[in-house]
């Protein structure tokens, strides 16, 4: 035991040290096994000179367990639990001190609890600490950056411009860190070499091309210039194939990348982009990738319902609204429950149904607010076209809408595009077709409009509609 990490660990304790100690081998909370306030109390009377023969396995496995046979598995157990609660008490002696890394790990444990008020609060406070301090070391501008990308992890499905602007600020504070922390390793290197005659190793390897998860945000950048459909299959194959090489947080990450683009180019193709967001959905759930957080499932939880139904997977749509809504933060459930059913119910031609569903509920995520107003207009027209008279309430809707869409300066200009040039398609469409049915000319006028429109929201349904 002489020569033991336990031992060694043991005698480096001050007298302070000696009497947290026994405060944490009292605590449940640190650990219910009495055994260890046995050893400690060996341990403690030999301190600090601790290369006493009474401290051999055998005598100390006697004293801690009388009536016991002597095993060696036992006693080695009890030395690693003791050494790890000292470890403890370390590391929570260093976090005592450190105000920044205190607030950085409450603000990721509100994260993961998902209630938004608490973390915008938590995240707040560690900003104004962070922006507070006099001198700006190397490890505050890491500080920032680190805070920069918790911001973004809280406020990326509410706001996007916000994020793109976070992101922004975070490259530029990681620059500032790095230019640091290489200007000051550049010179220790030189300052040492005078003495010791070092030659600068030119590494040609860089460790990161075996590193999954920058690989493939490599290829998304890649993926993002070019756009070939063959490289998103490729990068989704090797995430889900590597997910045991990458940490949870970048798994999230990724998945959000991968639905990302598939949104993005349902603008231009809703039907093939559906189904390919669908699938890579069911695999996410498949490895349960979405079930960390409730913040990470209210991301996606309206976009899975959304491409379920578009698939006509309506049963399976229903019963994941049933099997996941209880995971929701309870501030954020009533929002998405409401707005997947009503799509839901959409889908399955059920339109009094959504208007039931939606009636009198107001949205406080304007997401989702957002996307339930250009859904009414949907059912509206399918409502218009079993009867005309619902026709001035359709128009009414748009306009409403519309109004709604040019004051939000939360959203994106091509999404404010997108959403614009379908509400007025509707409202052109819904004209025409109040005079009867669009005769051939007229279809193939709208038909013209609808592909000078570079973007827009629900392509596919729109052509529907125009054929109809």
């Amino acid at each position: 035991m002489h020569q033991s990490k336990l031992i060694k660990i043991f005698s480096v304790l001050s007298s302070e040290d000696l009497r947290q100690l026994q405060k944490m081998l009292k605590s449940p909370y640190f650990t219910s096994n009495e055994n260890l306030q046995k050893f400690f109390k060996i341990l403690r009377d030999k301190h600090p000179e601790l290369n006493s023969p009474q401290l051999k396995k055998e005598i100390v496995f006697a004293k801690i367990f009388p009536k016991t046979k002597y095993s060696d598995i036992k006693i080695r157990n009890l030395m690693s639990e003791f050494r790890q609660i000292i470890e403890q008490l370390f590391i929570l002696q260093q976090l005592k001190n450190d105000r920044t890394t205190q607030n950085r790990f409450l603000t990721s444990a509100l994260i993961q609890k998902g209630n938004l008020e608490l973390m915008d609060k938590q995240e707040k406070q560690l900003k104004k600490y962070i922006d507070e301090k006099v001198f700006h070391t190397i490890d505050f501008y890491y500080s920032k950056y680190d805070a920069l990308q918790l911001r973004k992890k809280i406020i990326q499905s509410r706001n996007y411009t916000l994020t793109a602007e976070l992101i922004q600020k975070a490259d530029q504070t990681l620059d500032s860190f790095y230019l640091f922390a290489k200007t000051k390793l550049k010179l220790e290197f030189k300052n040492l070499s005078k003495f010791a005659s070092i030659q600068k190793k030119i590494d040609t390897d860089n460790p990161l091309q075996e590193n999954i998860a920058f690989q493939i945000y490599s290829d998304f950048n890649l993926l993002i210039d070019n756009n070939k459909i063959e490289l998103f299959f490729n990068i989704r194959d090797r995430y889900f194939q590597n997910l045991k090489r990458i940490d949870k947080d970048t798994q999230v990450e990724i998945l959000s990348l991968l639905i990302n683009y598939t949104i993005q180019n349902m603008l231009v193709d809703d039907k093939k982009f559906n189904t390919i967001a669908f699938d890579t959905y069911q695999l996410a759930i498949e490895h349960q990738i979405l079930a960390q957080s409730p913040l990470i499932l209210e991301g996606h939880f309206y976009n899975i319902v959304v491409t379920a139904s578009k698939e006509k997977q309506f049963k399976w749509a229903m019963d994941f609204i049933h099997s996941h809504k209880e995971f929701i933060n309870p501030i954020h459930k009533d929002d998405i429950t409401i707005a997947s059913l009503a799509y839901l119910y959409f889908h399955q031609h059920e339109y009094n149904s959504v208007l039931e569903t939606v009636a009198q509920h107001h949205f406080s995520n304007h997401n989702l607010n957002s996307t339930t107003k250009l859904l009414l207009i949907r059912c509206y027209y399918e409502l218009f076209l079993q009867d005309d008279s619902y026709h001035e309430v359709l128009v009414a809707q748009t306009y409403s809408s519309e109004k709604h869409v040019q004051r939000n300066s939360k959203f994106s200009e091509s999404k404010k595009k997108a959403f614009l040039n379908f509400i007025q398609f509707v409202r052109k469409l819904a004209n025409t077709r109040l005079k009867g049915k669009l005769t051939k000319t007229e279809q193939n006028n709208m038909q013209n409009l609808l592909e000078e429109q570079e973007v827009t929201m629900s392509r596919s349904w729109l052509l529907k509609k125009i054929k109809q």
